[in-house]
């Protein structure tokens, strides 16, 4: 089957400080072009919500209404420019905040393919990724659940000192080759949230539905490898390799490890160039006021 059949993308968003703009997006899909098989599949942008007060806590989802003004003018030329600008996309804005986590289980209930790409907005795609050969390896493979892609976090992955070390404690062999196409692949001890593919009814059965009955389950404003990621690694801890098969992480093992596949553009700091520029001289100007201030006041007090 073709990987538009099987793989629906789930892109998150929220307020970040370049809004209005669309800067952050265009560079996430500009970076699918390293993985020309996304470009037929579905994809679905989600636009978390926010709580408006006078001091923002972006994590929280609390934003100023200087920052609602920017991030509404975002999602009003989102809606209106999808279709030209992002292939084969559709726009889901959340009535409210509900943080990654909760964002991405409302996503599911728009998805209705086998596996489902997770890809924060600010993470983009800089190196070529063999998808076709990894969902073939997923339908050959039922004990892979989810592959992730090397970032800063977990370049050299298997030569990191504690990860090393966390592996041999698990009983995990380091690199193993998966299926026909002999998939490199490392057993990951953590869910990261960065960029993944996981199998749809995995997010749905073991993520949500079996840990929202657990005293951690996922709530607003939660992070999944906060939550989840944490009692993952204890579990393998504590009880060794026979717990990593109900997780059924994998990190994609390009080149041994030695080049990210994603990189982050931190969307929180990112800005335009011509934000930047913008922000350069009113940097300046405030610094200049300050300091001719601050002469004045200096050189009055030299007169009294």
């Amino acid at each position: 089957m073709a990987a538009a059949d099987l793989l629906t993308v789930v892109i998150t968003t929220s307020y970040v400080r370049s809004h209005p703009t669309l800067d952050v997006l265009k560079h996430l899909f500009r970076g699918f072009q390293h993985v020309p098989e996304l470009h037929s599949c579905p994809k679905l942008i989600v636009c978390d919500g926010y709580r408006v007060q006078p001091v923002a806590q972006h994590k929280r989802g609390i934003i100023t209404w200087q920052e609602e003004s920017a991030y509404k003018q975002y999602i009003d030329v989102l809606q209106q420019q999808c279709a030209a600008l992002f292939p084969c996309s559709k726009v889901h804005v959340l009535p409210h905040h509900h943080g990654f986590a909760m964002a991405v289980s409302a996503a599911l209930t728009h998805v209705h393919t086998k596996y489902v790409l997770i890809a924060q907005h600010d993470y983009v795609f800089e190196r070529a990724v063999p998808l076709t050969d990894i969902l073939s390896t997923m339908e050959e493979c039922q004990a892979i659940k989810y592959v992730g892609f090397l970032a800063d976090s977990n370049v050299q992955y298997t030569n990191r000192r504690d990860n090393h070390q966390r592996q041999l404690s698990a009983g995990l062999s380091v690199l193993q080759r998966w299926g026909r196409l002999k998939l490199p692949l490392v057993p990951l001890l953590y869910w990261y949230d960065k960029t993944h593919i996981c199998r749809s009814d995995h997010y749905r059965e073991f993520v949500f539905e079996r840990h929202q009955r657990r005293r951690w389950g996922l709530r607003n404003g939660d992070f999944i490898e906060d939550t989840l990621g944490q009692e993952q690694l204890k579990d393998i801890k504590i009880n060794g390799i026979g717990a990593h098969g109900k997780y059924g992480t994998f990190l994609y093992y390009n080149d041994d490890g030695r080049h990210r596949c994603i990189r982050h553009l931190n969307g929180r700091r990112y800005l335009t160039k011509e934000q930047k520029r913008l922000y350069f001289v009113v940097s300046w100007l405030s610094q200049w006021y300050t300091r001719a201030i601050g002469k004045v006041i200096f050189q009055y007090f030299i007169g009294c």
